[in-house]
């Protein structure tokens, strides 16, 4: 484990002479996933500078995991409860010229940095960039990444712009630092609210080659928000920016 750690110490010494770039994972009572998503950063063929752990006020062991599993994770704590909160907390904080954004329950692929980071350099307009998701239980894995297609196409379609998913999200500090805070809205979804604000400063686009694999619990735990309140809240983020429907919450 030493060895190892040293070997993507060096990694990220040698990148940061490049890019600095910083990796945000809001938490909440996460013990049972945050390990496989720090392991999927550590695997990263392009390492961070700095990764940021924002706990948003867990009772589990997931501090005690982020803290063990490599003491130089920076863990923050936002009390103030709510997934936007926590968000903005860690960016905030970050210190990279890119800020990449994942959940805690999700596994990114070893490119995943690397291709965002590329993504940027050969697109200079961009100030932030998602990309598809796909559920890696069994079950849910059958849709692959066309739900997220599918939103994504709605939402061009619609707003006339590209949304940031959650847990496969990247963009500049100087677009955050211009927007910030930004969980001004709550009935909108704090990802269509970030995009929201997001386009008003620049260009965001969407990456079908830069895939992280993400949970579907929540489809199964609670299917009333996933099936009712997302679809809602994309729903009033229509009405909120073209009025293309009434507000419905």
């Amino acid at each position: 484990m030493v060895l190892f750690y040293l070997f993507v110490e060096k990694k990220a010494i040698y990148y940061n002479n490049h890019m600095f770039v910083s990796v945000v994972i809001p938490a909440l009572n996460e013990e049972k996933y945050i390990q496989s998503c720090l392991e999927a950063i550590h695997q990263q063929t392009f390492f961070p500078s700095e990764i940021i752990v924002v706990d948003n006020g867990s009772t589990d062991k997931t501090n005690k995991i982020v803290k063990n599993f490599n003491p130089k994770i920076r863990l923050i704590i936002e009390r103030r409860r709510g997934a936007a909160h926590a968000r903005d907390a860690g960016f905030n904080a970050a210190k990279g010229d890119i800020i990449c954004r994942t959940d805690a329950d999700a596994r990114p692929t070893k490119d995943w940095i690397k291709k965002i980071v590329m993504f940027f350099k050969k697109t200079p307009g961009a100030v932030a960039v998602s990309g598809p998701l796909v559920f890696y239980e069994k079950l849910l894995s059958f849709f692959g990444s066309s739900p997220s297609y599918l939103l994504a196409a709605l939402s061009r379609l619609a707003l006339g712009h590209e949304i940031l998913y959650g847990p496969n999200m990247a963009i500049k500090k100087s677009a955050w630092k211009k927007i910030r805070p930004c969980s001004d809205n709550i009935n909108l979804h704090e990802d269509y609210d970030l995009a929201q604000h997001i386009n008003r400063v620049g260009q965001i686009y969407f990456d079908k080659n830069n895939v992280v694999f993400v949970s579907g619990r929540r489809v199964y735990k609670t299917p009333g928000r996933f099936f009712i309140d997302y679809p809602r809240m994309f729903l009033n983020h229509l009405s909120h920016n073209r009025g293309f429907v009434s507000k419905l919450v």
